[in-house]
């Protein structure tokens, strides 16, 4: 499946395909643009020897092959080098998973795409909070420059591992959060997202798990010190998206997870004054 995607401002387009991809000339392609060299991964996180005993959600791998011509690696290293790229433009950086990277179309057009946001979209379908941590270890925000960050991660933690505590999904969340904030510049903000919820009915088990790891990030919080809780803002959009009956509308999320323009356009009129803080 070939993914396109043009910067108009520089005049760059890469195409990558799944297959007959020569690496080669991805590589010369993503290091010419800007982006960082491609160097030996790192994803030993933990002290030497420690690093199986860690919980899934906290270990640092890609989130499929390592190969460096597999979709999930292009689409990194691609969004490394755009990251890079838009360096003296964007000021806002959103990380996350499938959520995040859908965000586009009209919605993204109208509120973040241009302006005084000129945001990047740095998330990729999929991702684990495990998934984000490498990324972030392996320079996903090393050229950026970001007077905002914007964090939205866990659902596939809870879809994907029914049995992982929402404790440990809370510890990953916050592992994001730490590595985000070392790569931003000093009074900068960082807008945390609790998880979206997710399917139709308030009693399904994945949307009682998703309340449970947002009310640990939400006391997690709490407990920093006054200049950490200023500079993490937390954005919670669950009253925003679900009816008064507790269910979650259709019209805003039509499979149950991701947003329609119309729970994008909820979102970005939410984060928008949060974000301006920073700008």
């Amino acid at each position: 499946k070939r993914v396109r995607r043009r910067i108009a401002k520089r005049g760059w387009t890469i195409v990558m395909e799944d297959e007959s991809c020569d690496i080669g000339v991805l590589k010369g392609h993503l290091e010419l643009a800007g982006g960082a060299p491609i160097a030996p991964f790192k994803t030993d996180l933990a002290k030497p020897g420690t690093f199986d005993k860690l919980p899934f959600a906290l270990k640092p791998v890609p989130q499929v092959a390592r190969e460096p011509y597999c979709w999930w690696m292009q689409c990194f290293l691609y969004k490394r080098a755009e990251s890079a790229w838009v360096k003296d433009v964007a000021k806002v950086v959103f990380c996350g998973d499938s959520i995040t990277q859908l965000f586009g179309g009209e919605a993204w057009d109208e509120s973040f795409g241009s302006g005084k946001y000129m945001a990047v979209n740095c998330g990729i379908s999929g991702d684990r909070t495990e998934n984000l941590i490498f990324r972030l270890m392996n320079g996903a925000l090393d050229n950026t420059d970001p007077k905002a960050a914007v964090l939205l991660i866990g659902v596939n933690n809870v879809c994907g591992r029914p049995d992982e505590p929402a404790e440990t999904t809370a510890d990953a969340v916050w592992q994001c959060v730490a590595r985000i904030r070392t790569a931003q510049p000093k009074g900068s903000k960082l807008v945390l997202n609790a998880i979206f919820p997710c399917f139709a009915k308030p009693d399904d088990p994945r949307r009682v798990r998703v309340a449970k790891v947002n009310a640990l990030l939400k006391a997690r919080l709490a407990k920093l010190d006054a200049e950490s809780r200023g500079n993490i803002l937390w954005l919670d959009m669950t009253d925003d998206f679900l009816a008064p009956d507790g269910t979650l509308p259709k019209e805003l999320f039509p499979d149950g997870l991701h947003p329609s323009q119309a729970g994008y356009r909820k979102w970005a009129a939410r984060l928008k004054p949060l974000l301006d803080q920073a700008l």
